[in-house]
């Protein structure tokens, strides 16, 4: 008999069944189906991802077509791991992101009985596997469960962050993995300068700009804090906007480009770096100039009958005079050399009048093609790498592909086919659609044609023709050239350091961090900036360290207050009011605030004392802060008498937890005795933010006013020499043995035995 939760899963399953199972395929390449162990799913950008339905544990890294029975999960899971797939893609696409999702997914159901787990079970395994990458990948899924009611909303998953700790030696190596090595940004600008000029020359573009846009996309993102796999490859064409503002009472010039963002923003002024201004207008012309034959091109395929004109738009091509630009071009390939795409080619092909075996075939030049002329285009002929741009290999004759190209076709036949052959490799054509955001690919900024994008290999056969688009997945290019380890990365392919590696995402870090760092910039400004709707979303990219961000702590009162108010509560009022006080997120606490971002890092500090706050290196104090002096006084009142209580344990000399306990305590409370001293010197100014730093014992005094930093060591006590005195307290006094209780021990002592009476 099913319980509630496998009805529950049933029941969304059999939903889920009614959707119909686009662009997914099975390991045969078939249509897929409900009954499969693998599929692949392909995405809006064409690209494609493997997603394998069998119990990773069972059989890792399996491939086989035919997946054994003891890998093979029963329907039911197998069938929630694939809702579970359609859902998400549904909401994000088919991209890496969505694989790891999925592994995480498969993971868990291999070592959790999915209807009858408990929170303990749960916690065990996530604790066990903390180092595996899957377990900080299975919270979506757990979540996901739940809200369909198949797993109790009691669950609770595991914080990993928070196992790991990410404090002191992991801290730092998660600031490094987030921030960029300086060496690459360096190398990025000598880049950028080699190969984005200042003035675009007029004139045509057919080599190939992998560099040009990897350097491009890097240098928006070091720009303005942005997603640029989300974000950057859905911009069209455009140009940076600039006004003069006051702000503060100053006059200042503001920079910004008309944005869509990747989290709910249809549209938005996306503002870039004063000192960024004239690479990112640089990069924008460039593309703006470089990209235009692909998007008449694509303009072209979408309504081949439109006047030259409408396609050309403003562009002018160096040869336009020959044409009548009020009327349609004739055909593509004379578009193509107006284009320039056989600059330094051959451009004269031989025309078929309608039989392979005729003879007296004649030869024209491609601006002279018209839709009525003939060609045989076949492996034998010169005709489809002179036309298209591409060499076919001769032994192995034409892609499955290019049959419907083969034998006599009238130009406007080829044409016809081509297009055709574009809209079928390219599925959303004519719109490039990257998650929820999409633009049309006669207007995007960053475009190129085949010969343009491709290098070796493309997305789809012929994709390095001249007349191919969307050959190839974009973000993909960006992220491999930044960080290649197969291949020579665009560093070195330009005289730099083999060792230089680049994370898009690392660019967005350091522009959110950079802001971070700016003391005149407030949470809600640097997410706006960033396009985000929620200023918590902002812990997540601040990689400052704990000195930088206590040094950062701004103004906290806004209007004149008396010294004996000021005092009843130095602390801000609520979250709330301290946000808007001082532009920081962070958290209020019965003593004072933590600068943690909990919503993202979960509180992972504890100790016994009363006030579980005091001593954290996240937690900040203010001086006469009169309330939570109190407050510390009697915890420190109760921890003296805990330490008094240890008197009247007579086994502490036997018992090691308790000795250690005694030590920790013992330290512990004489810092608390010190912090409550320092919070009332009377020569500190109210609200002094106090600040314990654990690695070096010390208290970080600041001055929010003048912002005035500075160090008091703290006097720390000998824990170990009070230990001994309490242990030698407590021993029982030695008593002489009996006569017949020394012979024994003498036995025992002969066999190096003591100690045992």
């Amino acid at each position: 008999m099913l319980n509630r939760y496998q009805k529950s899963a049933q029941a969304l399953i059999e939903e889920k069944k009614k959707a119909p199972l686009h662009l997914i395929v099975n390991r045969n390449g078939e249509p897929a189906s409900w009954e499969d162990h693998h599929w692949t799913v392909s995405g809006l950008d064409s690209t494609s991802f493997k997603f394998p339905l069998h119990n990773p544990v069972a059989a890792p890294g399996y491939r086989a077509k035919v997946v054994p029975l003891k890998a093979q999960y029963p329907d039911i899971i197998r069938h929630l791991l694939m809702s579970y797939l359609l859902e998400w893609r549904a909401k994000t696409g088919a991209n890496e992101s969505l694989t790891q999702l999925l592994a995480s997914a498969r993971h868990l159901t291999a070592h959790l009985n999915l209807f009858s787990f408990s929170q303990q079970t749960l916690t065990d395994l996530i604790n066990t596997h903390q180092e595996v990458s899957w377990t900080s990948r299975g919270s979506p899924f757990i979540a996901w469960l739940q809200g369909h009611g198949i797993v109790p909303k009691t669950i609770k998953y595991p914080p990993v962050s928070a196992k790991l700790g990410f404090g002191g030696d992991d801290l730092k190596a998660r600031r490094e993995q987030n921030m960029p090595d300086n060496r690459a940004l360096w190398a990025m600008g000598a880049i950028r300068n080699k190969m984005i000029p200042a003035d675009v020359p007029k004139g045509v573009y057919q080599r190939n700009l992998r560099d040009e846009l990897v350097i491009s996309s890097a240098t928006l993102g070091l720009a303005s804090p942005q997603r640029a796999a989300k974000e950057q490859f859905v911009l069209p064409k455009t140009i940076l906007q600039s006004k003069m503002v006051k702000f503060d009472g100053k006059e200042q010039k503001v920079h910004w480009v008309d944005w869509q963002g990747s989290k709910g923003f249809d549209a938005n002024r996306k503002h870039f770096f004063r000192g960024a201004a004239m690479p990112t207008a640089e990069v924008l012309n460039y593309w703006n100039e470089v990209g235009e034959p692909a998007r008449i091109l694509c303009r072209f395929f979408e309504k081949p009958t439109s006047k030259l004109c409408d396609l050309l738009g403003n562009y002018k091509p160096l040869n336009i005079e020959q044409f009548d630009v009020n009327k349609p071009i004739d055909n593509m390939f004379v578009l193509g050399y107006l284009l320039g795409f056989y600059e330094g080619q051959e451009q004269t092909i031989t025309l078929t009048p309608g039989s392979v075996m005729a003879r007296n075939r004649l030869t024209k030049q491609i601006h002279a093609l018209t839709r009525a002329d003939k060609v045989n285009v076949s492996s034998k002929t010169s005709e489809v790498t002179t036309l298209f741009g591409i060499t076919l290999p001769l032994k192995k004759g034409f892609p499955m592909q290019f049959e419907i190209f083969k034998g006599i076709n009238t130009i406007a036949e080829l044409q016809e086919k081509w297009i055709a052959y574009i809209k079928e490799m390219v599925l959303t054509f004519p719109w490039r659609i990257i998650g929820k955001n999409k633009v049309k690919l006669g207007h995007a900024l960053f475009i190129g044609t085949g010969a343009q994008m491709t290098n070796i290999a493309s997305g789809y056969p012929m994709g390095g023709s001249y007349y191919a688009i969307e050959s190839i997945n974009l973000e993909a290019l960006v992220r491999r050239n930044l960080r290649d380890v197969k291949s020579e990365s665009i560093y070195q392919r330009h005289g730099f350091a083999s060792d230089i590696d680049l994370n898009p995402y690392q660019l967005r870090h350091w522009a959110n961090t950079m802001m971070q760092k700016s003391l005149d910039i407030s949470d809600a400004v640097i997410a706006m900036i960033s396009g985000r709707k929620n200023i918590e979303q902002n812990a997540e990219y601040d990689n400052r360290t704990d000195d930088e961000k206590m040094q950062s702590v701004q103004k906290l009162f806004r209007k004149e207050q008396t010294i004996e108010e000021m005092k009843q509560e130095v602390r801000v009022v609520g979250h709330h009011d301290y946000q808007e006080a001082t532009g920081k997120a962070s958290t209020i606490t019965s003593t004072g605030i933590c600068t943690q971002q909990v919503a993202v890092n979960p509180c992972s500090y504890l100790n016994d004392f009363e006030s579980h706050c005091a001593l954290c290196t996240s937690s900040c104090h203010f001086a006469h802060d009169e309330k939570a002096i109190q407050l510390l006084k009697d915890d420190l009142r109760v921890q003296e008498a805990r330490l008094q209580a240890i008197n009247n344990d007579e086994y502490v000399h036997t018992n090691k937890m308790t000795q250690a306990w005694f030590l920790r305590h013992h330290k512990n409370t004489f810092i608390l005795e010190q912090l409550i001293a320092l919070m009332q010197r009377e020569y500190l100014k109210i609200g002094t933010a106090i600040k314990f730093v654990n690695k070096n014992s010390s208290f970080r005094l600041t001055d929010i006013d003048k912002r005035i930093v500075e160090e008091v060591k703290v006097l720390l006590p000998d824990s170990q020499k009070a230990l001994l005195q309490l242990i030698k307290a407590k021993q029982p006094e030695t008593k002489p043995l009996a006569k017949d209780e020394q012979n024994l021990a003498n036995l025992f002592a002969d066999f190096g035995i003591e100690g045992v009476l």
